[in-house]
């Protein structure tokens, strides 16, 4: 990005035109005279405030503006120096509602976080090659959102909730990712993760004006039939679709150097017992955090390793040559079954079952219990999870009924989702293993 400079001063409420639309900063906080700039941003004096240390970067992909220093003035005028916001959180696809939603069509919104509204007052230091040298010491107020802010991804999705709204779309109350349409014979239902969206629909045509439509507001990259998703492989077959996420088991194996390393028949010795308080520390603990966050996400479609995942996954504070060992066998295992992963045939019944389990004191550090479950919709297992519970439960009778109430919320969440979609179940079984 070239340097832009002003070339002389300016009164107040005057515009410096530029390839973007020009609006004045109008704040009483602001002093002096105001120059507006092309990108979306005004910069004026900021009284009383020191402009610190910076974060971000400008990137070199297509030269995108990334925020540097961020500093929240709310709508009350009240300035805190250690909440630079109110909210940044977004929604967030949950795991089941991609099982029970075979999703069919990807499509991508290019640079979608630069057309988020915001709805705080904020300044920011002046981007690196576009400092006025006129006025050094002022400071930015960006109009929209941009890469580096801590509030764009919620203004984006706001944005996109608001059009999807207009296009007569419905926002579920059980995962707000996911925007659901019903008219008629209609049926179409879109999820979204960030600025990608899956869309499948009862009327294929449906599908494409709805790209289209998308097409006049953003910048819609059409990614045609899904087969790639967040490091998840979808290969369609006769009898229905596989997911699996071989290429990334692949990656996994070769970040720890373990392409080459004996397979074996199963994650985890069924006897073995880790402690914090075992043996020397492995030196390499940003090794450890990384492989075992990258398991954490694997276990997305391999149920197999739940188990032994959670089990690593409470050591990322304080890793053992023990604990690395542990995770090695895991990436062994997954050598050997690099293949597997699930396969969801296009006809099933509809029944719900659940099966539940509790591991009582099995943590030898606070003899917490681990709880398990796993939920069936027909012959499709679409939730499962394995963790420690969170409180030392005084007979395996509790920490089994600990682990049936969490069960049991699992599953009304996920009859309500189903409701959503139109699915009424009237045949549900839980099943406590003991």
């Amino acid at each position: 990005m070239e340097e832009d400079q002003t070339e002389e001063s300016m009164e107040e409420g005057e515009t410096h035109e530029g390839a973007g639309c020009p609006m004045m900063l109008q704040d009483r906080k602001l002093k002096g005279k105001a120059t507006t700039f092309s990108g979306g941003w005004n910069i004026g004096e900021f009284v009383g405030l020191l402009v610190s240390a910076c974060m971000g970067s400008l990137f070199s992909d297509g030269a995108r503006l990334a925020a540097r220093e961020i500093l929240v003035w709310f709508l009350n005028g009240m300035m805190n120096p250690q909440r630079h916001y109110l909210s940044t959180t977004m929604a967030v696809l949950d795991e089941p509602t991609i099982f029970v939603i075979a999703s069919e069509f990807l499509n991508d919104i290019q640079n979608a976080f630069l057309y988020g509204e915001l709805t705080d007052t904020v300044f920011m230091q002046y981007p690196q090659g576009f400092i006025d040298k006129q006025y050094p010491n002022y400071v930015c107020k960006p109009n929209k959102a941009i890469y580096g802010l801590k509030q764009a991804p919620r203004a984006w999705f706001a944005q996109l909730n608001a059009w999807l709204t207009d296009y007569s779309f419905s926002a579920s109350r059980d995962d707000p990712s996911l925007f659901i349409l019903n008219s008629g014979d209609l049926h179409m239902f879109l999820l979204i993760y960030v600025d990608d969206m899956l869309i499948t629909s009862s009327i294929h045509a449906a599908i494409d004006n709805l790209i289209s439509a998308l097409a006049r507001a953003f910048p819609v990259k059409d990614l045609g039939q899904l087969s790639y998703f967040l490091g998840i492989e979808i290969d369609y077959l006769i009898s229905g679709i596989f997911l699996s996420q071989r290429k990334y088991i692949k990656d996994l194996l070769e970040r720890s150097n373990m392409l080459n390393a004996k397979p074996m028949t199963s994650p985890m010795a069924a006897s073995l017992k880790l402690s914090q308080f075992d043996g020397p520390e492995f030196t390499d603990s940003t090794l450890f955090r990384s492989i075992v966050g990258g398991l954490q996400y694997l276990s997305i479609t391999r149920p197999d390793i739940a188990f032994s995942v959670n089990k690593v996954c409470q050591f990322m504070h304080c890793a053992k040559v023990s604990h690395w060992s542990a995770v090695k066998r895991i990436l062994r295992y997954l050598k050997s079954t690099i293949n597997y992963g699930m396969l969801f045939k296009s006809s099933s019944s509809l029944t719900l079952q659940a099966y539940t389990d509790a591991d009582w004191a099995g943590c030898p550090d606070d003899r917490c219990s681990t709880l398990a479950f796993c939920i069936f919709l027909g012959k499709h297992l679409i939730s499962w999870s394995s963790k420690k519970q969170k409180t030392v439960a005084r007979s395996s009778t509790e920490a089994e009924y600990k682990s049936l109430v969490t069960t049991a919320v699992e599953l009304i969440w996920i009859q309500t989702l189903l409701r959503e979609l139109g699915l009424f179940l009237f045949d549900a079984t839980y099943s406590l293993v003991q």
